[in-house]
């Protein structure tokens, strides 16, 4: 019986530190900034079935499911505005605006490379430690061997100033959300664990 009590006991507390360490967690901001394009559907069925694009499904699932989660795209107008005001009209270009954006106030940059534009803000990012370190580059799996010049050029380059990689069929949409979600999360948990260090 005694056993039994304390095995409760046990039970109980582990219970305790989950419940705590969660909300813990859920106090901490995170600022994603989600890179990408829209997965256009197949021609056949295209108004009954089109998914919402990688980017906009992302941003309601953060937003709905996990607290304190602040997510931006790259052509968010208001941000754009006060970057302009801020450089002028003359001297302001969105690279400089994305740059300067992730590089000061993001979290985790996570970048889908699958358009013109995602290309470019890979190439401009996988080269500036301070901004790469902060990527998580998800690439659709069909393309993990390939010898392209996007994965030996700046994928590689991104890696190398600690991006992580991560693969996964953009088509399932519930893997995608997983692994985005576990990275927030791992943010938050660093973050956690900084502030209880003192760092």
């Amino acid at each position: 019986m005694p056993r039994a009590r304390a095995g409760s006991a046990f039970d109980s507390l582990s219970k305790e530190i989950s419940i705590e360490t969660k909300r813990s967690l859920d106090r901490f901001e995170v600022r994603v900034f989600l890179c990408g394009a829209a997965n256009k559907a197949n021609r056949a069925g295209r108004s009954r079935n089109r998914q919402k694009d990688i980017r906009t499904f992302l941003k309601s699932k953060l937003n709905s499911e996990l607290k304190h989660c602040v997510v931006r795209l790259g052509e968010h107008k208001e941000m754009i505005r006060a970057f302009t005001e801020a450089t002028g009209a003359r001297a302001s270009n969105l690279a400089d605006h994305e740059f300067a954006l992730v590089k000061k106030h993001m979290d985790l940059v996570i970048i889908f490379p699958c358009s013109p534009g995602s290309y470019a803000e890979l190439g401009m990012f996988c080269l500036a430690k301070p901004v790469a370190e902060k990527m998580r580059i998800i690439i659709n799996r069909k393309y993990k061997n390939e010898k392209s010049y996007l994965m030996l050029g700046p994928v590689k380059a991104a890696e190398q100033n600690n991006a992580r990689i991560v693969f996964v069929n953009y088509r399932k949409r519930k893997d995608v959300w997983k692994e985005v979600k576990d990275l927030v999360l791992e943010v938050k948990a660093r973050k956690r664990k900084r502030r209880l260090l003192g760092d």
